[in-house]
């Protein structure tokens, strides 16, 4: 259905939520990330294994003109991670938006984090999302959701950003993705999802008395 991976200093991380005997299978478990060129290549493994697509059996990825003008526009950290975590060889990179960080102010002198930098990618076989922790610029956190499992999305507005739901099924079984995103970033979302004919629903906004 789709797979976490967790990649902050030291601390990785990797969840996989599966189709199950009767309901969704979750496999978690943590590790030191020294030990993530152990695990990195079994991981892309069942990656290549899940796609919808088999595609040419060649190391090289593509890009759109769309998506290749965007990538042009990225700051270096999520370049490189796009490049290494978000296209797997032999896809194509289809198209992507990149949300910059927000806050909000705290008190006089401080500041509360909103949403965290992120970037969305739109490849061949998955939807992919390249973000950092909420309060740690340093790693990242990867979520690969199979193109083919998703049923729709959901976008429900909650203050200052927006609330993502990605609907997924495996048979008849279902489970959810959750990110949030400044309603820019979501909106451009929107816009090329639907191109490609997925299911879009705007929800009422929840906001705080």
């Amino acid at each position: 259905m789709y797979m976490n991976v967790t990649l902050i200093l030291l601390y990785g991380f990797l969840e996989i939520v599966a189709q199950g005997d009767s309901s969704p299978s979750r496999l978690s478990v943590e590790f030191n990330t020294v030990a993530w060129y152990q695990l990195s290549p079994p991981i892309r493994q069942l990656l290549q294994a899940a796609k919808a697509t088999s595609g040419a059996s060649i190391d090289k990825t593509t890009y759109s003109p769309a998506a290749q003008q965007a990538f042009e526009k990225l700051p270096l950290k999520f370049s490189n991670g796009l490049q290494i975590y978000g296209v797997l060889p032999g896809e194509e990179l289809e198209d992507l938006v990149f949300q910059p960080g927000t806050w909000k102010p705290r008190l006089l002198l401080f500041r509360q984090n909103i949403t965290a930098n992120t970037l969305l990618l739109l490849t061949t076989n998955y939807m992919v999302a390249l973000r950092e922790e909420l309060n740690v610029s340093h790693g990242w956190i990867i979520t690969y959701i199979p193109r083919n499992s998703i049923m729709g999305i959901q976008n429900q507005p909650r203050n200052l950003c927006n609330e993502l739901t990605v609907q997924v099924k495996r048979g008849d079984q279902t489970a959810e993705y959750k990110l949030l995103l400044k309603n820019g970033a979501a909106q451009d979302w929107r816009e090329k999802l639907i191109q490609r004919g997925y299911q879009w629903d705007d929800l009422p906004g929840v906001y705080d008395a």
